[in-house]
Order: structure tokens, then C-alpha cells, then sequence
């Protein structure tokens, strides 16, 4: 990527996993970007595609408040035609729960949706697919 002036950007970013699998085998971004593209977009794309990347930002001091997220955005060219994959949003959900003390939760939720007998067609059949492996 290059920056106004032509020049390279540089991306700061840790991208690691824990080996003990803690984090459901999630990549997590330690580090961040002053400019260029954002690091979580880059480890969704690395990790399987930028529409099943879940993130978190988070207070760890619990000051303030921690927001979870998929990375994709709204895709309004395929509103209201059910075909959307709420994958991402799910795992932003699982993420939430670990933050929240609820890690069994999170690693069953984690688990149905890396399950690749969820990724059928459809938003609805995709959400119900996920559920009944939870």
C-alpha cells in the first residue's frame, strides 16, 4: 500500500495465536497502524476471508466500554436478500462472551461456527446450522 506522498505504508501488527489454542485459534491483533490499511482487515484476509473476521476492541481495564464487531461492512448491495453470512457477527458474539468470563460459551460457539457443515446457503439456514452444533 502506499501512503499521499507515494511512499510505502508500514503496519505494525502482531498477528499470533495462542499454541494452547485458548482463543479458539483466533487471530488477534496486538499491535496498530498509524496509516494504511487496517490490520484487522489484513488478518481477516490472511485468515480465511475479510467476511468471517470477527474483532474486539477492548478496554482491558474495564473503564470504558469494549465493542465487538464483524470486520465486514454492511453490504448494502445484498440487503434483504438473505444471503448474507452472519459467520462473523456470531464469532464477534463468542468473543464478547470470553471477554465476559463465559470462555466455555465461547469456545462451543467457536467451534459450530468453524464447523464447515455450517457454511451452507443463506443467512437464516447459516444461523441455524451454527445454533444446533452450539
Amino acid at each position: 500500500a502506499a501512503d499521499a506522498t507515494g511512499g510505502k505504508v508500514s503496519i505494525t501488527a502482531g498477528l499470533a495465536s495462542n499454541e494452547d489454542g485458548a482463543n479458539g485459534g483466533a487471530i488477534e491483533v496486538t499491535g496498530g497502524a498509524t496509516s494504511g490499511p487496517d490490520p484487522t482487515d489484513l488478518g481477516g484476509a490472511v485468515s480465511g476471508g475479510i467476511g468471517f473476521a470477527s474483532s474486539a476492541n477492548l478496554n482491558p481495564a474495564r473503564t470504558g466500554a469494549s465493542m465487538f464487531e464483524p470486520v465486514h461492512g454492511s453490504a448494502p448491495d445484498i440487503t434483504g436478500r438473505g444471503i448474507a453470512n452472519p459467520t462473523a457477527a456470531i464469532l464477534s458474539a463468542a468473543m464478547m462472551l470470553d471477554f465476559l468470563g463465559e470462555a466455555d460459551a465461547a469456545r462451543r460457539i467457536t467451534a459450530a461456527c468453524v464447523d464447515p457443515a455450517t457454511q451452507v446457503e443463506g443467512t437464516v439456514a447459516i444461523g441455524d446450522a451454527i445454533a444446533a452444533r452450539v
